[in-house]
């Protein structure tokens, strides 16, 4: 039996690697194991709570800080199913689980030699939760996302991320629909699992789209909101993407500036997708759906006030 200690399972590197080695060796089962009364998650739940309140997020001070909040991740799935009003314990009992699957999620999206091995069927990755009180094991089984996973396309480790991006430039050439839609994938892949491996643009990759000049795969249509950040969700570069913002991702006149700006995207710089895209929460629909309902229920009232008055 290999031992690979569970508290921040979803962190890949010696974790990963380790299982990865244990399964080249023959072992049939990987099993992620979390307890209960985990001070980890303990604390995780209580900074979560604390810079709720606070209204803040304070940078880490120490390794230990930086753990908790990466498990804040796993907090704020809880507190979406249990709703704001359950106590912190209850917080607790219920994100031990979340998170056993939460590990279980991050090796079948990342670790491409155990996916395999599960795919032809000689390997099982299991969840459990030791409870203390009793000394007892609850198996858990498989995570309820396996097959999705495994049916998805591989996305590039975390551990990974210090490798950037290449830049595009005009000698790439122009990107076919179906290549360019698959960047995007993989692309926001990455952004939701929190691995983002875009980085920061050095000097040598902006002198090279000055010299060279930009080769945008796809045009972005997307809302000016902003927690929308069409570059940042799609962890792309500058020169990966022509992007356009506007209240409400909308093109609403011919003469317009998002119509011109996409013919010049298609025109001179030979981008063969355009992804118009819209966001939860938005902002500019809700007022106009506002705008809308109240504009809709004046047209009743008048309506109603000239309806022809029938006498019997």
């Amino acid at each position: 039996m290999t031992t690979c200690q569970h508290c921040w399972g979803y962190r890949i590197g010696s974790m990963v690697g380790s299982l990865e080695f244990c399964a080249s060796l023959g072992s049939k089962l990987i099993l992620v194991l979390g307890h209960t009364q985990c001070g980890a998650l303990e604390g995780a739940v209580n900074m979560h709570l604390s810079q709720k309140d606070a209204r803040t997020s304070k940078p880490p001070n120490s390794a230990l800080t930086g753990l908790l909040q990466e498990l804040s991740g796993v907090v704020q799935q809880v507190e979406e199913k249990l709703g704001v009003q359950a106590d912190s314990q209850m917080f607790v009992d219920h994100a031990i689980k979340v998170n056993v699957f939460h590990s279980i999620d991050f090796l079948l999206r990342f670790s491409q030699p155990l996916r395999e091995l599960m795919k032809h069927g000689e390997l099982e990755i299991h969840g459990g939760i030791y409870h203390q009180d009793t000394g007892r094991v609850e198996f858990l089984g498989p995570s309820p996302r396996q097959s999705a996973l495994l049916a998805s396309d591989v996305a590039l480790p975390p551990s990974m991320a210090k490798l950037s991006l290449p830049t595009r430039m005009v000698l790439d050439g122009p990107t076919k629909p179906d290549q360019a839609l698959q960047l995007l994938r993989e692309g926001n892949e990455r952004f939701a699992a929190g691995a983002p491996i875009a980085g920061q643009l050095n000097a040598q990759m902006r002198k090279s789209l000055v010299k060279e000049g930009q080769f945008p795969h796809s045009a972005v249509v997307g809302c000016a909101d902003s927690e929308a950040p069409l570059e940042t969700i799609f962890d792309a570069l500058p020169g990966d993407i022509f992007v356009l913002r506007n209240a409400g991702n909308t093109c609403t006149h011919a003469e317009g500036s998002i119509m011109g700006s996409l013919e010049f995207a298609i025109g001179a710089v030979n981008t063969q997708l355009i992804l118009v895209l819209g966001h939860t929460s938005c902002s500019a629909i809700l007022g106009a759906t506002k705008v809308g309902l109240r504009k809709g229920w004046e047209y009743q009232r008048i309506l109603l006030k000239s309806r022809p008055v029938v006498f019997a």
